[in-house]
This record gives structure tokens, C-alpha cells and sequence, in this order.
């Protein structure tokens, strides 16, 4: 792999991977006699927990012939896969512990 074609794709994956590290709303669960900082906290528990669970999800290499603008659409697409298995990962987290809402 020529490094022009290794530093494209690292700079896909990053732009990828903070699109979707940014699309996180502010968590609005609810749980009987829980102070909303302590909500937070578990929120930050189960994200953490859903990060790790989806740390490689993607994580390939394209084929050799592949394009650059293949490249960026099979990244990109990645991370929204990713984006998404985090929040129902962290929605079910969020459940197992009793919180509603989302």
C-alpha cells in the first residue's frame, strides 16, 4: 500500500469516525429518584461499554483496487453502521438499569 493511498484512507476513517462520535444527543432518560448527574454517569458507563463493543466494527482494509471515492462511501457508511449499533447498544444498557425514555 503506497503511502498516499495509507494517509487517504486514515483521514476517511477519522473524518468518519468523528461524524460519528458527534451525532450523540444529550441523553434525556429517566429513572425514578435518580439526580440527572447521576443519570448522566450511567449514560457515560453504557457509552463507554458500547465504544468498546463496537471498537473494530469496520475495521478492514479495502481491496487494493479499490477507489478513493469507494473508499470514503465504505467508510463513511461504516460509521453510521457503527454510530447506530452504539445507540441501541447504550439505549439497552440504559434499559437494563431501569432508566425510560431515550
Amino acid at each position: 500500500m503506497t503511502f498516499h493511498r495509507r494517509a487517504t484512507l486514515s483521514a476517511v476513517l477519522l473524518g468518519a469516525l468523528a461524524v460519528s462520535a458527534c451525532a450523540l444527543p444529550e441523553p434525556s432518560y429517566k429513572k425514578p429518584n435518580v439526580a440527572h448527574d447521576e443519570m448522566k454517569l450511567d449514560y457515560a458507563g453504557c457509552q463507554y461499554q458500547a465504544e468498546l463493543a463496537t471498537a473494530n466494527a469496520g475495521a478492514t482494509l479495502p481491496p487494493r483496487h479499490q477507489k478513493n471515492s469507494d473508499m470514503i462511501s465504505d467508510a463513511v457508511s461504516s460509521g453510521v453502521a457503527r454510530g447506530m449499533e452504539q445507540a441501541d447498544l447504550i439505549d439497552t444498557c440504559m434499559r437494563m438499569h431501569g432508566y425510560k425514555g431515550g
